[in-house]
């Protein structure tokens, strides 16, 4: 998830110059894309799936800012988003 949302802010994915094999190698190492251009909030949210902190999405998502929280609890269920 910490991935998907580095894209969406940064606008490509972590290390978009490696090959998946060594993307791998270093999130097996720890050697992760800094993310001091990152707002802090989405940071921490990003270095927590990262290095696994969330056991679920709704730990996750108690992280968010409440702006995006009350956002996401004005969606119905049958909002599609894409």
């Amino acid at each position: 998830m910490g991935a998907l949302f580095y894209e969406i802010i940064v606008g490509k994915p972590p290390f978009d110059d490696l090959n998946r094999a060594e993307v791998v190698e270093r999130f097996k190492q720890q050697t992760l894309p800094s993310l001091d251009a990152i707002e802090h909030t989405y940071a921490t949210i990003i270095a927590n799936c990262w290095n696994d902190k969330y056991s679920s999405f709704q730990e996750l998502e108690a992280d968010l800012p409440p702006q995006v929280q009350e956002y996401h609890n004005g969606l119905s269920e049958s909002t599609i988003l894409f």
